[in-house]
């Protein structure tokens, strides 16, 4: 499955409203989809890729050996998800996600998300 795909399945989740891959490295949006209820993706991307490496730089000076898989912001209205996506050519994509929060269900888009980055890692 490619990146077109995967976001395809992302915006099929419950409350998905848009979505990106990101670029670990740089911040910057590879692939996006939908509108993010008037978010900007490209800066959501660039937030996403500082959060996650802030959050990789704790768990290291905590000592905490369980890799990061996901980092969650809430808001009244809205969830963002990043997960960490670990494809084929190794850990170098994020995978943002908006939604609505009264219209998502946290646990399965977690679950899809997951099942997302499986298959494009095989």
């Amino acid at each position: 499955m490619g990146l077109d795909e995967s976001l395809s399945r992302v915006m099929r989740i419950g409350g998905a409203t848009g979505a990106a891959f990101v670029d670990y490295g740089t911040g910057s949006a590879l692939r996006t989809a939908g509108e993010s209820g008037g978010i900007d993706l490209s800066v959501a991307a660039d937030g996403a890729s500082g959060v996650v490496r802030a959050a990789r730089e704790s768990l290291a000076r905590l000592g905490l050996p369980d890799p990061l898989e996901d980092v969650l912001i809430t808001t009244r209205d809205r969830y963002h998800l990043t997960r960490l996506v670990h494809d084929r050519d190794g850990d170098g994509l994020l995978l943002f996600v908006g939604l609505e929060r009264p219209r998502a269900n946290l646990a399965l888009s977690l679950h899809e998300l997951s099942r997302i980055e499986q298959e494009l890692a095989s």
